[in-house]
């Protein structure tokens, strides 16, 4: 018999309820035991990414170490060609975070309701709007994490447009 399972993306997946049965959650930075709510998850590993971002600017390996793997990779579209370095790693980290310009950040956080999740596999990813100082420009980046580490951090340049409605 098998047994529906509604995924927060919406996406329906079938999976035998014997795999459900011995399904164990695992530990995961981010996550408390018993379940966590969606937005406390999304929350932790968006400001584990903004952390890592301010690190690479003020040139700060010794917090990145823990944070960022030591393959990760970054780079950022911005048109028709990428920006990144050919280093890997907290060496990477630190040359794009200035190569982004960031001044300020901006998430949209959905609020899903009384739930609670726990993982069966530790990988995260969350999207970040970076600014620059004008607020004309900024990057929007998406963030992938492993066991709570960053593994790589694409980015893709955006005009910004916004004003008031009222």
């Amino acid at each position: 018999m098998k047994l529906m399972l509604s995924i927060l993306t919406g996406l329906t997946l079938a999976v035998p309820r014997s795999v459900v049965a011995k399904a164990k959650p695992v530990a995961c930075p981010g996550y408390h035991a018993g379940g966590s709510r969606p937005e406390e998850v999304e929350r932790f590993y968006t400001l584990r990414a903004v952390a890592i971002v301010r690190a690479g600017l003020a040139n700060d390996t010794v917090a990145l170490m823990p944070l960022v793997s030591p393959t990760a990779k970054f780079s950022t579209w911005r048109g028709d060609y990428s920006t990144g370095s050919i280093l890997d790693g907290v060496p990477n980290a630190v040359f794009w975070s200035q190569d982004l310009k960031a001044f300020a950040f901006e998430k949209a956080i959905f609020v899903t309701g009384p739930i609670t999740v726990q993982p069966l596999r530790c990988d995260q990813s969350t999207d970040i709007l970076f600014r620059d100082q004008s607020k004309k420009t900024g990057v929007m980046v998406n963030f992938k994490f492993v066991d709570g580490i960053l593994i790589k951090a694409t980015g893709r340049e955006a005009e910004l447009t916004d004003g008031l409605v009222r």
